[in-house]
């Protein structure tokens, strides 16, 4: 049995489009029965797609254009996804091999290993002819954010997404002088959904979604803190 949360949206004409042509294409596209696929399915991209599209668009690039997605977890594949679809270059930086290459499989056009390669972000630079245009952490990881700088090209836009414990140091004459930009994004408001739902239906866009047994739990808890998981994980209760 899996139990749905339904959160309150005023397009609600919209939503019930989008939940009806998820619960479609799960049921069609996956081996899991109907119900538990679409439910889920339907609660992660609610949830995350629009974190994900909206950090992605608010970036404001053009076709063409570098965007570095730094943390390849769940936000990271789903914001690859969202940016080649915008037809942006898109760089994923993780420590997670496994993470990195679902985004890889997700599009990206290069993936870099931040902790076995020393030298990624010179080879970085060196792809991207001079850095990106764009870099979206959505890592927590106080490092995530300390490198994110590094990759940027001059005037180039940190988005910030992930939540790091530690406070974020910043130059505010880097920012006056216009090394770079520094912008934040989430969930934000049912007024903005509009956009994000059509966009993430018209190209197809879904999370990968692994789904573990009640009885893996533990396992679950343990891939997460040693940094084994490479998608989302879902319990169902069977």
């Amino acid at each position: 049995m899996v139990s749905s949360l339904i959160m309150p949206c005023k397009t609600g004409r919209t939503w019930r489009s989008f939940r009806r042509t998820f619960l479609w294409k799960n049921a069609v596209q996956s081996s899991a029965p109907a119900l538990r696929v679409g439910v889920i399915s339907q609660i992660y991209v609610l949830r995350l797609t629009r974190t994900a599209f909206h950090s992605v668009d608010s970036c404001e690039l053009k076709p063409g254009q570098w965007l570095a997605v730094i943390g390849a977890g769940g936000l990271g594949q789903l914001a690859t996804q969202y940016a080649k679809a915008m037809d942006f270059k898109v760089v994923a930086i993780d420590i997670n091999d496994g993470a990195l290459e679902m985004c890889k499989s997700q599009g990206a056009d290069a993936v870099f290993n931040s902790k076995t390669n020393s030298n990624y972000i010179e080879e970085m630079k060196k792809l991207t002819s001079g850095g990106a245009h764009a870099a979206a952490v959505f890592s927590d990881a106080s490092a995530a954010y300390a490198n994110a700088l590094k990759v940027l090209r001059l005037g180039g836009t940190l988005m910030m997404v992930g939540l790091p414990k530690d406070p974020v140091p910043v130059m505010a004459v880097d920012i006056a002088i216009g090394l770079y930009k520094i912008k934040g994004d989430s969930t934000s408001i049912p007024q903005r959904m509009q956009k994000a739902v059509d966009f993430t239906i018209k190209h197809n866009i879904l999370p990968e979604v692994e789904f573990r047994k009640f009885e893996e739990v533990q396992n679950m808890v343990e891939d997460m803190q040693n940094g084994r998981s490479t998608k989302r994980m879902a319990v169902v209760f069977s």
